[in-house]
């Protein structure tokens, strides 16, 4: 089939864009959002979309659901490269999605991990401590290693690790101030 420039161009535009060239409605949303030819482009200059779909040799099995997914992802990875800086915890970004009419993070780890979703915000992975780790810390700060609250207001103003991680690590807070006390260097 010889292609005019003009379906040339479309061609290509899909090409680069094909895990999104699934549906009309999936194709237009991507495509408003990417200042592309909607879906109506290609079907005046190609006759249909199947025509489209096979120039391209896109897989029949490739399903919609797929390329949802795909438009999804990609939507949630800009709010997080935009939003990525408030998320701390679960809870916390629940609060700041509701109050900036954002998905919740149900919804985020619905399409990434929570490591991927740390990454795309440009967030720092969390350092995993070991009790060898902990004991020492906590031996260096110990008039403040008391209780959870005493530790946790003292540790985030002196960016210590919380007495959750020491809960995690340990198993309680009983066993890692035991664990602590009974340290002998």
């Amino acid at each position: 089939m010889d292609l005019t420039e003009k379906q040339q161009e479309l061609l290509e535009i899909a090409k680069q864009h094909r895990k999104y060239f699934a549906t009309r409605t999936i194709w237009d949303e991507y495509a408003k959002k990417h200042d592309l030819p909607r879906m109506s482009s290609y079907i005046y200059r190609f006759g249909s979309v199947q025509k489209v779909k096979d120039l391209l040799e896109i897989n029949p099995n490739y399903s919609q659901t797929e390329a949802f997914i795909e438009l999804k992802k990609e939507e949630i990875r800009n709010i997080l490269k935009e939003h990525g800086s408030h998320i701390e915890n679960r809870t916390q970004w629940d609060e700041y999605a509701k109050e900036h009419k954002l998905p919740t993070y149900k919804t985020l780890v619905n399409y990434f991990s929570w490591e991927e979703i740390l990454k795309l915000s440009g967030r720092p992975k969390k350092r995993k401590f070991t009790k060898e780790d902990l004991i020492p810390i906590a031996r260096a700060h110990l008039d403040h290693f008391r209780s959870v609250g005493k530790w946790n207001d003292y540790a985030q103003e002196h960016d210590l690790p919380s007495a959750m991680t020491f809960i995690r690590t340990f198993g309680s807070w009983k066993l890692a101030r035991n664990a602590v006390l009974s340290f002998n260097r």
